[in-house]
């Protein structure tokens, strides 16, 4: 009995210590606060949703403003990176936390409309250019399997529709992928590519590509056409990439072999009539794009299949590997969305570099003279890696296109150097379709598709300016 006599006075206090402390945690407030996101648009209204705990009394600092209130809503005018600051109190405690938010161009004035064409809810555009002459030209399937190409005046007037292009119909037409539109003079050069699905003679099932181009002259009609099909031939896959005007002769690059894997060129006059039809390498694999060095010699950025990335160098006798990428990928899916992906490279002929943008599974720019040496470039952007539209243009300035939050695309421009000079973020019912530097005013031009025919049964292009 004396001995617990003597031990409970300290038990006693022991937890009455351990009171007093849980009393003061209790008085300390402790700030927090949350956004649904981490950039915004000017004038867009930003709801800061107050979750701090302990806490009688709020100030929120937004660096142009402040305000008390627990719960504030609050919009910025302009562009920026903001530090937005609360301090909760209670009695004679505080608190503070910070976050920052980044404020851009509101998505208003998305640019001015080009042209206008009526559409249906099964139109599907495969491809579509604008000429210098202000003239659209859109590559359509109308309904399953039947293929047109169609001219539009700048006040989106019916030009001509062509008759309907070849397609394999005894085949199992998986779907259609673009090649490329030219317009020269007054005549069109359109390729475009076919996945299908046969069984081969063992009973295996097998997909192959198919590749066609058309010329077409100024009234619509088929001058020449042109089949690279593979006869159910595994090892005989053709797949048009792009296309490109050098010196009088159109060059068309893409892939040959099984899967496409061999870079290969077709070279035509003016008249459309093939000059060229070669394998230029067996090693690099699909050419998705090509510009022409100073002295001459051909730059062609290549992807093996499920191998690497690459950039060859080619003179009149010899091709060489000058840059290669085995890219950092964990998931395959995410290779394979960019292995055609013709925005992946490009080039810029004025200050001979390439941009190259791997299929890795961080969002990375490479850039290379075209000696392949690798130059001082920001090595990761803030977009999401399985987004595939990648844009680049010539000019001192290099753009990036990519996705970004809430299914929209971030445009961000740089300088020759890599500084960031503007961006621009497009809501989500618009598609970058290219990127081009007007020679008469300098100034950059954004050619924009809605993705979808809107509720008056319209597909809208326009052209956005980057100043």
């Amino acid at each position: 009995m004396k001995k617990i006599i003597k031990w409970l006075p300290i038990v006693v206090l022991l937890y009455q210590c351990d009171n007093d402390d849980d009393k003061t945690i209790e008085l300390n407030p402790k700030a927090c606060f949350e956004t649904s996101e981490t950039t915004y648009f000017t004038g867009e209204e930003i709801s800061f949703e107050n979750c701090s705990t302990n806490s009688e009394k709020y100030i929120w600092d937004f660096e142009v403003s402040t305000s008390e209130e627990k719960n504030p809503t609050f919009s910025y005018t302009k562009v920026g990176d903001y530090n937005i600051k609360l301090t909760s109190f209670k009695q004679d405690k505080s608190d503070t936390v910070e976050k920052k938010i980044k404020i851009i161009e509101n998505q208003e004035g998305i640019g001015e409309i080009q042209n206008s064409i009526s559409c249906e809810e099964n139109t599907n555009i495969i491809d579509w250019t604008i000429s210098e002459e202000n003239n659209l030209y859109v590559l359509f399937e109308n309904e399953k399997n039947k293929l047109n190409l169609t001219k539009y005046d700048s006040s989106g007037s019916e030009l001509y529709t062509t008759s309907t292009f070849f397609l394999p119909l005894n085949k199992t037409i998986l779907y259609i992928s673009f090649g490329s539109i030219t317009v020269i003079n007054d005549k069109v050069f359109v390729s475009y590519n076919i996945r299908h699905r046969y069984e081969t003679e063992t009973g295996r099932k097998q997909d192959g590509w198919l590749s066609y181009f058309v010329v077409i002259d100024n009234n619509g009609n088929f001058v020449k056409d042109y089949k690279y099909e593979n006869n159910e031939n595994r090892y005989d896959d053709h797949y048009i990439s792009s296309s490109y005007l050098f010196n009088e002769e159109l060059f068309f690059i893409g892939g040959k072999g099984i899967n496409s894997r061999n870079t290969w060129l077709l070279k035509l006059n003016l008249e459309g009539d093939i000059i060229e039809d070669k394998i230029i390498s067996e090693q690099g694999g699909t050419g998705i794009k090509m510009a022409k060095a100073n002295n001459g010699d051909w730059i062609i950025g290549t992807v093996d299949f499920r191998v690497s990335v690459k950039v060859l160098r080619m003179d009149s006798s010899f091709l060489s590997t000058i840059w290669t990428r085995n890219p950092n990928y964990s998931d395959l899916s995410t290779y394979y969305q960019s292995y055609y992906n013709l925005n992946m490279f490009d080039f810029n002929e004025k200050n001979q570099r390439v941009y190259i943008v791997p299929p890795e599974n961080e969002f990375r720019i490479y850039a290379l003279n075209f000696e392949g040496g690798e130059l001082n470039i920001p090595k990761s952007v803030d977009f999401h890696i399985s987004c595939s539209n990648l844009t680049f243009t010539s000019g001192d300035e290099f753009f990036v296109s990519g996705c970004k939050q809430r299914n929209t695309i971030l445009l961000k421009k740089f300088d020759s150097n890599a500084n960031l000079l503007k961006e621009k973020l497009f809501p989500e019912n618009v598609k970058i379709h290219k990127i081009l530097l007007d020679s008469n005013s300098e100034k950059t031009k954004v050619l924009l598709e809605e993705k979808e025919c809107q509720n008056n049964g319209i597909i809208n292009f326009r052209e956005y300016s980057f100043y």
